[in-house]
């Protein structure tokens, strides 16, 4: 792609089979790293997931993004919103009332778990 600057990085041994390549896309840069620093930064990120001692594939926050949404999703469905109209429904940050979409029903009203005072600024998905 014209204009971005990309990189492959391979930072994790194959414990069964063949390991490929992470493929990664520098889109902006607000800090002016340079290309090596940026490898180097994504390279030890690869070894900090919380939940695996060995290094990972894929730099964590992309891993822990991943498990909030699915996360958040849940907490969805457990009051009873099925995925499709959770995915298409606004809802305000905790417990917000949404309006639906077209070929939602209208006036719905999502509301998500909220959790424990104590778990804000944790990661309990984990």
């Amino acid at each position: 792609m014209p204009g971005f600057q990309d990189f492959y990085l391979f930072s994790h041994a194959a414990i069964q089979g063949t390991s490929r390549p992470t493929h990664y896309y520098v889109l902006h840069d607000d800090a002016g790293f340079t290309m090596d620093q940026i490898q180097r930064l994504s390279y030890y990120l690869c070894y900090t997931y919380a939940i695996c001692t060995r290094s990972v594939s894929l730099v964590p926050p992309v891993y822990y993004a991943h498990r909030v949404a699915d996360r958040a999703r849940c907490h969805l469905v457990d009051m009873g919103v099925a995925f499709e109209e959770a995915s298409s429904m606004t809802s305000g940050y905790y417990g917000g009332a949404g309006s639906g979409t077209a070929g939602i029903r209208e006036n719905t009203e999502v509301r998500i778990i909220r959790t424990h005072d104590l778990l804000d600024e944790t990661m309990y998905f984990m």
